[in-house]
């Protein structure tokens, strides 16, 4: 099995059980000053669209689409049950909702975004480069990007819950900060 397959096998099956990690402690503080940070960049005085790479169940979206009624977005993952996750919790929204499944290593899609998200979507990438390109092709002028990467804690915090000991210790071994980078 290749490792495109085996990525598209773990988020299909967990996809239902998805969202239960982001009320652990960790992922919920984690979350909770992403948050904060997020929704400094997007207006509530203009209609937005915003696209969310490697959406999965649309737990960022969620967020947007409730607290800023002035928005737009499409979502794409590959995996179809995560979206199909997604779907349903965002199913409120529907009109204001596009969903897409696609490899996102091969999106081209037609429209531009004011808001790109990208979140924890980097460790999928053999280059960020690649990332960046398809960013790049689908955000506006003075568009903004959002981009966050794995970092030390959260390889310490998914290690720990799923009793990975000998992880844990080489995540303890390779320290590195959390990235976060905002782009217009």
């Amino acid at each position: 099995m290749h490792e495109k397959e085996i990525i598209l096998k773990h988020f299909n099956n967990i996809s239902t059980k998805y969202d239960e990690n982001n009320k652990k402690l960790y992922w919920k503080l984690s979350d909770d000053l992403l948050w904060e940070i997020i929704k400094k960049y997007i207006p509530r005085n203009k209609a937005i669209t915003f696209l969310e790479l490697g959406a999965g169940t649309g737990e960022w979206a969620y967020k947007i689409l409730k607290e800023f009624d002035n928005t737009r977005c499409v979502l794409v993952d590959f995996s179809n049950n995560m979206l199909s996750q997604a779907e349903l919790k965002l199913e409120k929204f529907k009109d204001r909702v596009k969903i897409i499944n696609s490899d996102i290593k091969k999106l081209k899609l037609d429209e531009q975004f004011d808001i790109i998200l990208n979140i924890y979507v980097l460790p999928f990438f053999d280059s960020a480069d690649k990332l960046i390109e398809i960013v790049s092709s689908h955000l506006k002028s003075k568009g903004i990007s959002i981009s966050v990467g794995e970092n030390f804690y959260n390889g310490l915090a998914l290690n720990i819950l799923k009793g990975n000991s000998s992880e844990v210790k080489k995540c303890s071994r390779k320290r590195n900060r959390y990235i976060i980078s905002i782009c217009s």
